[in-house]
């Protein structure tokens, strides 16, 4: 995850009758800041430095990712902090190319000031939108408890990675697509190389940002599936299937917990202590 450009996402799959509710992208607002609410990793800022916890299905590979997230709503640093505004937590599952540092995500993620979570998609362009090369188009906001499916898959039809939210209901929204073909040996700018991978993850950026969950209410990802054979189009895709293996990790044992449930299924949460089997 990194820094933001915003977009819009589409509807590609509308339920049949939603109650009272409205799914329409929502432009993006600053809510009001959070309370002050010390991070359970302890302590004041420090200087910015990534840090991972979940699964990572290495041995592999994969056309697709998806897991179902209990949106969880962390705290970050106290104190001053290096990284302002732009500083950020978030939880996702992701299809990304070890040789070539590439990815696509889709999950939520918040940073200071504001109040809530939005939910995003999130793709590498080398050379496009940001700085880093990465472009992330924010859908809507999302509620403690709340829990979609994410996922991503590469179309072998429109020849494009897409990001999806589902609600368990009949609505698919499309979050992003990555506007170029990453199986396209030809085009050295943007191939992803041969063998594609999925992760499932929290991130922060300040390592003293809590991850999603605590242990009174831990951050759940269910459903941890992936996709190994190309689908035929379909739009989600059809093809899904459970981890055949996987390896835990966590950048910080001490703080950030994983733990697994069964073999589709982890928790992360931070409050130190973590039970044994966790990951070093």
């Amino acid at each position: 995850m990194h820094v933001k450009r915003y977009r819009s996402a589409r509807v590609v799959v509308a339920a049949t009758a939603i109650l009272g509710l409205s799914f329409a992208p929502t432009s993006v607002r600053i809510l009001g800041l959070r309370a002050g609410v010390p991070a359970l990793a302890a302590g004041a800022c420090q200087p910015p430095n990534h840090g991972w916890a979940g699964w990572e299905n290495g041995s592999s590979t994969t056309w697709g990712a998806s897991a179902w997230v209990v949106t969880c709503i962390p705290s970050f640093c106290t104190g001053g902090n290096p990284l302002g505004g732009s500083d950020l937590i978030t939880a996702y599952s992701m299809v990304f190319a070890s040789q070539t540092n590439n990815y696509a995500q889709a999950g939520y993620t918040i940073s200071p000031g504001q109040s809530l979570p939005y939910t995003y998609g999130e793709f590498t362009y080398p050379g496009h939108c940001q700085p880093s090369g990465s472009c992330t188009s924010l859908y809507t906001t999302t509620n403690d408890g709340d829990n979609y499916q994410y996922w991503e898959n590469y179309n072998p039809l429109a020849k494009q990675i897409y990001m999806y939210q589902g609600y368990g209901n009949g609505l698919v929204v499309e979050l992003a697509n990555t506007p170029y073909d990453p199986a396209d040996s030809s085009n050295s700018t943007y191939w992803w190389g041969n063998a594609w991978y999925s992760e499932y993850s929290g991130e922060n950026i300040n390592p003293q940002d809590d991850m999603p969950g605590t242990a009174a209410k831990k951050a759940t990802f269910t459903s941890v599936n992936y996709e190994p054979t190309l689908d035929n189009g379909n739009e989600p895709p059809t093809t899904l299937t459970g981890l055949t293996s996987h390896q835990a990790f966590s950048d910080e044992q001490t703080y950030w917990c994983v733990q697994m449930v069964n073999s589709t299924a982890f928790n992360l949460w931070t409050n130190g202590g973590c039970p044994p089997g966790t990951p070093s």
